[in-house]
């Protein structure tokens, strides 16, 4: 939904990166429920906050 339709405000609870990500930024976020909670703090831009999750998570910088 995301790079295909462009769309601007999508979170999916189901990628594990994005999970634990926001685990790493919000240990108090345990369950699903919970780290749904903190991404709905990031409406309407969760699909930026996806990127920047994304990017938190890799280990090599990327150069664009």
């Amino acid at each position: 939904m995301i790079f295909s339709l462009l769309r601007g405000d999508v979170f999916s609870i189901g990628d594990i990166g994005l999970v634990k990500a926001v685990k790493m930024l919000v240990p108090e976020a345990e369950t699903k429920e919970q780290v749904l909670e903190v991404a709905n703090r990031w409406k309407p831009y969760r699909t930026a906050a996806s990127w920047y999750l994304w990017r938190m998570l890799d280990p090599v910088p990327v150069a664009y």
